[in-house]
C-alpha cells in the first residue's frame, strides 16, 4: 500500500521518540519515501514504526504502509 489506507492521502508523519512534539513530514511517491528534512528512510521508518496520516485520524505501523 503506498497511501492512506482511510483517506488515501499519500503525506505522514512521525514522532521523535525523545521529543512527541517534534514532527517528521514524509510523503510516499513513485520514487519511495520522501522526507521534508533530511531524514533517512532507512534509519527513520524501521519495522514496528508507528507513523500518522497527516490528513487524517489513520495511525499504525509502518508496516501497513508497506505492499
Amino acid at each position: 500500500m503506498d497511501k492512506c489506507p482511510v483517506c488515501g492521502s499519500t503525506v505522514f508523519f512521525i514522532r521523535d521518540p525523545e521529543d512527541e512534539y517534534e514532527m517528521y513530514r514524509f510523503e510516499l511517491t513513485s520514487k519511495g519515501c520522501v522526507f521534508e528534512d533530511d531524514l533517512d528512510p532507512e534509519s527513520a521508518l524501521f519495522a514496528g514504526r508507528k507513523v500518522f496520516c497527516d490528513r487524517c485520524s489513520w495511525q499504525g505501523d509502518v508496516d501497513q504502509l508497506q505492499s
